[in-house]
């Protein structure tokens, strides 16, 4: 299934919404009318010089889990500039780490 984005968003504008501590995120929804939100793709600075197609930015995506009762929960989904996500997002490759809390970034 596609995802659909916000209008005037696309996967490399790195982010529409801005959270602070370089992190940025844009909404993924699974239909047309942005209504019912599947997850973000979400962008931050990256430590280590793994991203090349990012020049020193890397990015992530939450979502649906494989496995059942794990993954993230998203909500205030009808204010996408106020979004919760949980539990925290980790970078693994550079350790980027915190919460997204009503659209603000809180670093762990």
């Amino acid at each position: 299934m596609s995802a659909y984005l916000p209008d005037g968003s696309t996967n490399e504008d790195g982010g529409k919404y801005d959270a602070g501590h370089g992190m940025r995120y844009t909404p993924r929804y699974t239909d047309p009318e942005c209504t019912q939100l599947e997850g973000i793709t979400f962008w931050h600075p990256c430590k280590q010089d793994r991203h090349p197609d990012f020049e020193g930015w890397a990015n992530g995506r939450t979502g649906e889990s494989d496995t059942p009762g794990t993954g993230w929960t998203h909500t205030n989904t009808d204010n996408p500039e106020r979004l919760t996500v949980s539990p925290s997002i980790l970078c693994v490759t550079c350790g980027f780490h915190g919460f997204l809390v009503e659209g603000r970034w809180e670093p762990c």
